[in-house]
C-alpha cells in the first residue's frame, strides 16, 4: 500500500495565515470545506512551517512541505505499522492522524491511527494497527499536532498559551471564553445525579 501523507498541519506564521492541508478533493481541506487548520504559535512537526490562507488541494498531496512526518512501509496483512514524527518547538506535544483506508476520500473515525498520542521533542516512532479491512494502493492521511490532542481531522485550531488556560478553566468550546454554553456543558456531563444516564464521573 502507497501512502501519501496529507500536510502535516502545525502552524503558520503571520496574520491571517494559517498552515492547512493539501489533501486532494474529496478531502476536506478548504476553508470552505471545514478543512483542518492551524494558528499561529504552536509546536511543529518537521523543520518547515508553511502559512496559506487557504488549503492547497493537490494530487497525491504534494501541495505543501512536509517534512515532520514519513510513513514506514504499510504491508496489508500485518497487525501494526509505524510513522516517524519529528516535533519541534516544543518539548512535548499530542498527536492525532488518520489514514483512508478503504480509499472513499474520507477520514472515518474508524481510519484514526492516532488518538491524542504523546510525543517529545526530536524524532520518534509511532506504531499503530492496521485493520484487516484495508486496501492495498495509494492512500492519504491526515496528521495533526496540538498540545491538547484529541483534535478531529476538520476544523481550526489555535495553539497556544491562552488556549491551555481557558481549557483548564473550563473552556470547552474553544472560543477562548468560558460561558454559559461551558456551564451548560458541564452541567449535562458532570452534574447530573449518579443514577442519570448521562452522569459522567
Amino acid at each position: 500500500m502507497y501512502l501519501n501523507v496529507s500536510d502535516s498541519l502545525d502552524c503558520a506564521a503571520g496574520i491571517n495565515t494559517f498552515d492547512f492541508g493539501d489533501a486532494p478533493s474529496p478531502f476536506p481541506t478548504l476553508i470552505a470545506g471545514n478543512g483542518a487548520r492551524h494558528g499561529v504559535i504552536a509546536p511543529r512537526l518537521g523543520e518547515t512551517r508553511t502559512g496559506e490562507s487557504d488549503g492547497k488541494p493537490s494530487a497525491g498531496a504534494v501541495g505543501d512541505t512536509d517534512d515532520g512526518v514519513l510513513f514506514g512501509s504499510i504491508n496489508i496483512g500485518n497487525p501494526m505499522a509505524g510513522v516517524n514524527i519529528d516535533l519541534q518547538n516544543a518539548d512535548v506535544a499530542k498527536v492525532d492522524a488518520w489514514i483512508d483506508f478503504n480509499a472513499d476520500g474520507t477520514w472515518a473515525t474508524n481510519e484514526r491511527i492516532l488518538n491524542g498520542r504523546t510525543v517529545f521533542a526530536g524524532l520518534q516512532t509511532l506504531n499503530y494497527d492496521l485493520p484487516l479491512s484495508a486496501i492495498a494502493g495509494e492512500t492519504i492521511a491526515r496528521v495533526r499536532l496540538s498540545s491538547i490532542g484529541s483534535l478531529q481531522p476538520t476544523g481550526f485550531y489555535y495553539d497556544d498559551a491562552t488556549d491551555t488556560f481557558f481549557r483548564r478553566f473550563g473552556d470547552s468550546d474553544g472560543d477562548r471564553d468560558v460561558d454559559g454554553q461551558d456551564y451548560g456543558r458541564f452541567g449535562l456531563t458532570f452534574l447530573q445525579s449518579s443514577t442519570d444516564p448521562a452522569f459522567d464521573p
